[in-house]
């Protein structure tokens, strides 16, 4: 493969571009399980390992989904019950995967491709981010019934991984900790949206204390209700 781009020279070096954008092709290749192809000759003295990785065999998943930030803490016994629940889908070019203000109880993981986040402000649209694979998002929805918050677009053919409420429920019944983990991440990843230790007189960590404590009550009162 070529790849072609274009830059403004008095916004970014030569460079400094090409470094940026070789950057984010390898970001994208690991996450897909796959690496790049060189000239090389390699000997090993034992089993050889894996050159590339897929999506959709199961130890290979388990190992990929390990990488993601949601799920680093997690346990071998635990990953390997996510990895079985972790259903793949495909995206075409600009097809939707949820609207702001969607009913919805899934998070979704960003296998390959690039995904466009965006609102609806005043009956504008306005560009929020992209997302790279590696990316989770939906994450409220799952643990606390909230209404898709953005609208998410898929800019290219793309892969996602679909988490559902039901099979979360089936795994927190079980183990518990699935959930204090996972809120733990998304507890921190809000404050830091949220950017409230910036005007706060709490500390960074009492904060995140507060915001996860908060959280908590929310996921334990969708999952379980007043049980």
């Amino acid at each position: 493969y070529k790849l072609k781009y274009f830059l403004e020279p008095k916004q970014v070096s030569p460079p400094k571009a090409r470094n940026t954008i070789n950057a984010n092709v390898l970001h994208h290749l690991a996450n897909a399980g796959m690496s790049p192809s060189y000239d090389k000759q390699d000997l090993f003295i034992g089993k050889m390992p894996k050159r590339q990785k897929s999506w959709s065999d199961e130890e290979d998943r388990m190992d990929l989904l390990s990488n993601i930030a949601l799920f680093k803490d997690f346990s071998g016994e635990l990953l390997q019950a996510i990895t079985d629940s972790f259903h793949l889908r495909e995206l075409k070019p600009e097809e939707v995967l949820f609207n702001q203000g969607d009913d919805g109880d899934s998070l979704f993981v960003l296998v390959e491709g690039l995904l466009e986040v965006s609102s609806q402000v005043e009956d504008e649209k306005r560009h929020l981010s992209f997302l790279r694979p590696g990316s989770f998002l939906g994450e409220m929805a799952l643990l606390t019934g909230e209404k898709r918050s953005a609208d998410v677009t898929s800019s290219t053919e793309s892969l996602v991984g679909e988490l559902t409420k039901e099979s979360i429920m089936s795994l927190a019944t079980e183990n518990p900790e699935v959930l204090n983990k996972m809120t733990a991440v998304v507890a921190k990843r809000r404050l830091k949206n949220k950017e409230m230790w910036a005007t706060s007189t709490k500390s960074h960590d009492e904060a995140v204390q507060q915001e996860e404590k908060s959280l908590m009550a929310r996921v334990i009162n969708f999952f379980f209700g007043n049980k």
